[in-house]
């Protein structure tokens, strides 16, 4: 009986999760068993007690990922995900393989997104942490904690700063600049949804100082490009906007991203 093994874990699951073999039982676990209220509250429950643990652990992170981004081959790797489609098609599973894994999603989101938001904005320096933390907020379940983490997040990437400045900004970081731009790409499926997306609240806080900030560097205007492709009529408008006033600064942009967005502003 499959509550009976879950039950039969209890107290073991953290440990289970930072183990090479333990992990993929929980894995297992979230693929088949349809009670998504026991498994919610015996196996997520339990691991929600440490998420600073799952975050430094490697099988862990493995976990988190695979709670949030399932199969996304992005993510997870082939190899496991081919040993866990082994068990799909199991006469005992019979829930819609889409609706247990938004269900499990909504258990883990808050606490998850409590845990990122309160180690922001140090997480988002960070390369592997920053791709976790994408495969979080993208494959997240719509709800007033993710438009929270939206908020937050908006508000750290649009502080201005000045180019070349001795302290790290979001904006010309690596790691963070690409987990915005895959927040900003991941808005095109989030609007045809009709859900809240992260340039809804990104747009408004994009004060006068901070489109100078991200003009003045290649990877800003690589943030502005990322928001114009969408090709959203109404995010498109509210750029152009904003950049309006700052034709003569864009015609000097010698950046390659500022080049491209030269080019893009003479077709809109």
């Amino acid at each position: 009986d499959r509550k009976t093994i879950i039950k039969s874990f209890k107290t073991f699951m953290l440990k289970t999760a930072q183990e090479e073999y333990g992990h993929m039982v929980l894995l297992g676990i979230f693929d088949s068993v349809d009670d998504t209220k026991i498994v919610g509250k015996a196996v997520i429950g339990e691991l929600m007690e440490d998420i600073d643990t799952l975050f430094s652990n490697k099988y862990g992170v493995r976990v988190l990922k695979y709670l949030f981004g399932r199969r996304d081959p992005t993510y997870f790797n082939r190899d496991h995900v081919a040993i866990l489609e082994k068990g799909d098609g199991n006469e005992h599973s019979k829930k819609d393989a889409d609706t247990r894994h938004k269900e499990l999603v909504a258990v883990a989101a808050p606490p998850v997104i409590k845990h990122i938001l309160e180690h922001a904005p140090g997480n988002l320096y960070e390369a592997a942490t920053t791709i976790t933390l994408t495969c979080i907020l993208n494959n997240c379940v719509p709800c007033p904690d993710l438009e929270q983490a939206f908020q937050r997040l908006a508000t750290l990437v649009t502080k201005p700063f000045a180019k070349g400045d001795s302290a790290p900004n979001l904006v010309e970081n690596t790691a963070s600049n690409m987990m915005f731009k895959k927040l900003i790409f991941k808005d095109a499926d989030r609007q045809k949804n009709g859900e809240a997306t992260f340039t809804a609240s990104l747009l408004p806080l994009m004060s006068e100082d901070c489109v100078e900030a991200w003009l003045a560097c290649n990877r800003g205007c690589l943030l502005i490009l990322a928001i114009i492709n969408l090709q959203i009529e109404e995010v498109t408008t509210a750029v152009k906007s904003k950049l309006k006033p700052y034709k003569k600064l864009i015609a000097k942009l010698d950046s390659p991203s500022g080049k491209i967005l030269q080019e893009k502003l003479q077709s809109l």
